[in-house]
């Protein structure tokens, strides 16, 4: 499994933005006051890219932005030396806000919704990756869906790419894992609760997690990487 061209690619269909808000004795329903705020862009493929810069493959980021908030995404790919082949949409990428109170140790989270994505943002999706994996071997599709992208996304971009050659790493939940693990792709990587809820069964141990792995791998995945959270 080892990609015959340098370059990496990270797909993300639904970034975000990352507010982190800091409240000492944060109460719902009162008047509070925020003493220190962070942004940071974010969404898994966008922090593996980040992740990944510097290294001695070069990276390429691409999904879809929000035209209305693109600037945080922007100065992180420059920062970094990312190559941005994102497609940007009309109107703002979701925001997910922390309220952080370091006095209770308590932390509120407040998920704005993102972009729609249109069926022609997809086409368009595709017709960038094709054009990638002229220089690219192995690309990267991780995160949660938008409103407006079908469960079966990660399944169709999988076949789509091992068409052309490439190796497909997803990392991603619920049903869009689902279909995925269909496709085959080279490397899966969910945590031991987002398996265990694909095969319809608990996970408790450690030798159940690495037996259910396995079932998977003797599926046809590549390789499987499990996290197990905290522990």
């Amino acid at each position: 499994m080892k990609p015959t061209k340098p370059g990496v690619v990270t797909v993300t269909l639904n970034a975000a933005i990352d507010q982190t808000l800091e409240c000492p004795g944060f109460s719902a329903g009162a008047v509070n006051r925020v003493v220190a705020e962070t942004r940071t862009p974010g969404g898994k493929g966008i922090n593996v890219a980040a992740f990944l810069a510097g290294g001695s493959r070069p990276v390429t980021a691409t999904g879809f932005l929000g035209a209305d908030n693109v600037s945080l995404f922007e100065a992180l790919f420059h920062e970094r030396d990312i190559q941005d082949r994102c497609l940007r949409l009309p109107g703002s990428s979701r925001v997910n806000i922390k309220v952080v109170d370091r006095t209770s140790g308590a932390v509120t989270d407040l998920n704005l919704p993102g972009i729609r994505v249109p069926e022609e943002a997809l086409d368009a999706l595709g017709a960038t990756l094709d054009a990638l994996t002229l220089d690219h071997g192995c690309f990267v599709l991780s995160g949660s869906v938008p409103a407006g992208v079908p469960a079966t996304v990660y399944a169709t971009l999988t076949k789509r790419l091992h068409a052309k050659g490439a190796l497909v790493v997803v990392d991603t939940s619920g049903e869009a894992l689902r279909h995925a693990v269909a496709a085959r792709p080279d490397f899966l990587k969910p945590n031991a609760h987002e398996l265990g809820e694909l095969l319809d069964r608990p996970l408790r141990t450690p030798g159940e997690v690495a037996r259910a792995a396995r079932e998977l791998h003797a599926g046809g995945v590549g390789l499987v990487v499990v996290s197990l959270g905290a522990e």
